[in-house]
């Protein structure tokens, strides 16, 4: 099983509007990988792929960021990202930070 993290629903609810995603419609934890937690969050606005991160430093996810982001800005396939910062959502669990693609 690749969830290594349940979430609550109504901290994804906050987390999601937020970021001004509009109204969580559905969250449904993906069971692939190996390392990373990841959701599918369907939303008014659309769908956004949740990950969030077991493994890397802040630091390291800042530079991952930053290379996708240098990717989509140059027309690379790969979708828009957005770091979040759990601790803000989720203080009573030890979660790094999380990345949000746009689907």
């Amino acid at each position: 099983m690749a969830v290594y993290t349940p979430l609550d629903h109504r901290m994804v609810v906050s987390l999601v509007a937020t970021y001004g995603l509009g109204k969580l419609n559905k969250m449904v934890g993906i069971p692939v990988g190996s390392v990373n937690t990841h959701y599918l969050l369907e939303t008014s606005k659309g769908k956004v792929i949740l990950k969030i991160d077991e493994a890397k430093s802040f630091p390291d996810a800042e530079r991952e960021l930053a290379l996708l982001r240098f990717l989509h800005e140059r027309r690379f396939p790969c979708p828009p990202h957005q770091l979040c910062n759990y601790h803000t959502h989720c203080a009573s669990r030890h979660l790094r930070y999380s990345e949000m693609w746009y689907r």
